[in-house]
């Protein structure tokens, strides 16, 4: 039995050491999930965004190396607790976004009572290794060692990104939502560019007119292709639509144009739902 519970210990070490790896590798995209989920308060999402991962690294590595156990199992169940809620309370307000669990790997699917069950059985394996473990060190010790790691990583990971996303965080706060009408105002009066977050698949089944895809999982490459379009303006207005309100895509890429530097992005309200009665739709027949 030893032998068992030593082993589940290795696995949940490596399942948090590997997600707050990643996520340290890709702050950005973790912060925009973490933006998605709506339950920090503004002022504290930039250090939620390196506390949670490093909090991660450092329990993940003290279970593996078999030390301050007690004390990073009782941390890593308030985060599996807080993940538990975050999930719950999106999901009862109907929406729907990816978790940004695994950073830039982008292998997760979006949110769900799923995940709610699936971290549920993470929390309880927590909670049940706490409970077999004995405490051969001081409690408040141990959790003192590990409290103060990491703040430490925490701090050194936050300085440099809190400068680099001062501009950022000053723009993100312009992003607004608009209406159809609006969104072909700006087109027309503006020469605004709309861009288009579903996959390609969706894009081409469904298209709006003189609408650019960029689709999230390949936001980078098709960015890159689109420098020519934006003429290099980043005061240009660029407006983002998804399928529904609660898509969640067309907010996370307004959040990726602002950190590129665009001081004007727009997202479309209800998403191409809201414009299947519009002419402004052309379906593609094959």
């Amino acid at each position: 039995m030893r032998m068992f519970f030593g082993t589940i210990r290795i696995l949940v070490g490596l399942f948090f050491l590997f997600g707050g790896v990643v996520k340290l590798l890709d702050l950005q995209s973790f912060r925009d999930a973490v933006v998605m989920f709506d339950v920090i308060p503004k002022q504290f999402i930039n250090i939620a965004t390196v506390t949670i991962p490093s909090a991660e690294l450092i329990c993940g590595l003290a279970l593996l190396l078999n030390s301050f156990k007690r004390a990073s199992l009782s941390i890593l169940t308030f985060l599996v607790a807080v993940f538990i809620t975050a999930i719950a309370v999106n999901l009862l307000k109907g929406r729907t976004f990816e978790c940004g669990c695994l950073g830039f790997l982008k292998i997760t699917d979006n949110i769900s009572w799923f995940s709610v069950l699936f971290d549920g059985g993470i929390l309880t394996v927590i909670v049940l290794l706490f409970i077999r473990e004995p405490s051969t060190f001081s409690y408040f010790e141990q959790v003192k060692v590990v409290v103060l790691s990491v703040l430490f990583i925490s701090l050194t990971v936050n300085i440099p990104y809190s400068n680099q996303n001062l501009t950022y965080a000053l723009n993100a706060r312009k992003i607004q939502e608009i209406d159809w009408a609006q969104a072909t105002k700006m087109i027309k009066e503006e020469k605004a560019i709309l861009l288009d977050g579903r996959n390609i698949e969706k894009y081409n089944r469904l298209r709006v007119t003189n609408a650019l895809p960029l689709p999230l999982d390949e936001f980078d490459t098709y960015y890159k292709n689109y420098q020519s379009a934006f003429g290099g303006d980043k005061d240009r207005k660029l407006i983002v639509y998804c399928d529904t309100e609660v898509c969640g895509t067309a907010r996370r890429l307004a959040y990726k144009l602002v950190f590129k530097g665009h001081t004007n992005a727009y997202i479309v309200k209800g998403g191409i739902e809201s414009l299947l009665q519009s002419d402004l739709v052309k379906k593609k027949t094959n």
